[in-house]
């Protein structure tokens, strides 16, 4: 599985930071970023769940084959 920030719909809220710190960090520039290009196995369910509630769905999670 891989995820994709829309920066551009992104109001840096920090709701995936907070629900999901293993995967999501703010950058010095406070834009959020994904520590992983891929999943570690473990963090998917998590990963889904923050792209449910982020108000702007601005995450998305893809699965890759």
């Amino acid at each position: 599985m891989k995820i994709v920030i829309k920066h551009e719909e992104c109001n840096r809220c920090g709701v995936c930071v907070s629900f999901c710190p293993e995967v999501f960090h703010f950058d010095r520039k406070g834009k959020v970023t994904v520590r992983y290009w891929e999943l570690p196995v473990g963090l998917e369910g998590d990963c889904k769940k923050v792209s449910e509630i982020c108000p702007q769905d601005a995450i998305e999670v893809i699965n890759i084959c």
